[in-house]
């Protein structure tokens, strides 16, 4: 295994620098080789049927990353799907994803681009476009929220109480997709958060965790400028179903290069420091078996030697929605 792993972080760095042994390795250093957040592809057959759609709404969100310096502004799409009893709050790119391997290994028979190891796929997102694996299911009558994150092959969840916020609302409106919406501002976990809801639309819900307001959140942002979501699309649509994954569905029969759906029960702190790796030492989410996180770099002899990866950054240094941990 340690031959393996060895391998694959030699190829992943190549010999782009030299390091004095045993000396940490800093984090603009490790940046330089910092891979993409691309879980492994989940298994479409693996969905269930929830309810029927009542409501569907596009946001554009918008995000920070490397916050100490350059503010480079990544984006992704999310959509929010209201039913009677349950709403689900989504990364689109992350379905399309999923459904456009699917269809090209079952139409081909082959994997896409020969690859092997579940991270190819059709390069359908934009420059600094991202496809993030969060899902949000709010269960209001439960008073209750699961969230599911993935990291490589396995959708982390936790359940949690829908805290209600503590809105403000301001003088200030904004006209957005023709819907005049009223500014209320809150806070929550650590960020201080503004949102723009339209009494037009009878909803209590918006993007990630935000809602309370009697009235759909079109837009949301907190104070900092770090986070944005934005409506770019609103429609009741027709025969449209919420889906969850279900781990006891039948699913990837017959196709080894999907992945099984499998979900791994946890906490949001524990998910909260899986995220903390992915930003800071991508290259070690490939091995989420209680290793450190590490990579292999020539030391000034110009031999490859076990480096370890400095974790210490400040929070600062990338995107987090919550700071009460």
């Amino acid at each position: 295994m340690k031959k393996i792993i060895s391998i694959c972080l030699l190829v992943a760095l190549g010999t782009a620098a030299c390091f004095a042994q045993k000396k940490a390795l800093s984090n603009s250093e490790f940046q330089r080789w910092a891979t993409k957040y691309e879980p492994s592809f989940r298994a479409v057959k693996a969905q269930t049927a929830i309810e029927s759609c009542k409501l569907l709404v596009t946001y554009r969100y918008d995000y920070v990353v490397d916050t100490l310096k350059g503010h480079k502004i990544y984006y992704d799409f999310n959509l929010l799907e209201i039913g009677a009893q349950t709403t689900k709050f989504y990364g689109r790119n992350a379905e399309i994803r999923d459904s456009l391997m699917d269809n090209t290994v079952n139409s081909s028979g082959n994997t896409l681009n020969g690859a092997s190891d579940g991270v190819a796929y059709p390069k359908f997102l934009g420059e600094n476009e991202t496809a993030i694996y969060n899902d949000i299911y709010t269960y209001p009558k439960a008073n209750e929220r699961l969230v599911s994150t993935r990291f490589i092959q396995l959708d982390y969840q936790y359940k949690e109480p829908i805290n209600e916020l503590s809105w403000n609302v301001l003088p200030q409106t904004e006209t957005v997709l023709g819907y005049l919406c009223k500014k209320a501002e809150t806070e929550f976990r650590g960020r201080k958060w503004y949102a723009w809801f339209a009494m037009e639309l009878p909803y209590n819900f918006g993007p990630w965790k935000l809602g309370g307001l009697p009235g759909l959140i079109l837009k949301a942002e907190d104070v900092d400028g770090l986070f944005k979501w934005q409506a770019v699309g609103i429609e009741q649509p027709d025969n449209r179903t919420i889906y969850a994954y279900d781990q006891k569905a039948l699913n990837n029969k017959g196709n080894d290069f999907i992945p099984k759906y499998k979900v791994k029960l946890c906490t949001r702190k524990e998910v909260e420091k899986l995220w903390k790796r992915q930003w800071l030492a991508p290259l070690s989410m490939k091995f989420l078996d209680g290793r450190e996180a590490f990579v292999f770099a020539k030391d000034a002899t110009g031999k490859w030697t076990k480096v370890a990866v400095d974790m210490t950054m400040p929070d600062s240094y990338y995107p987090r929605l919550e700071l009460d941990m």
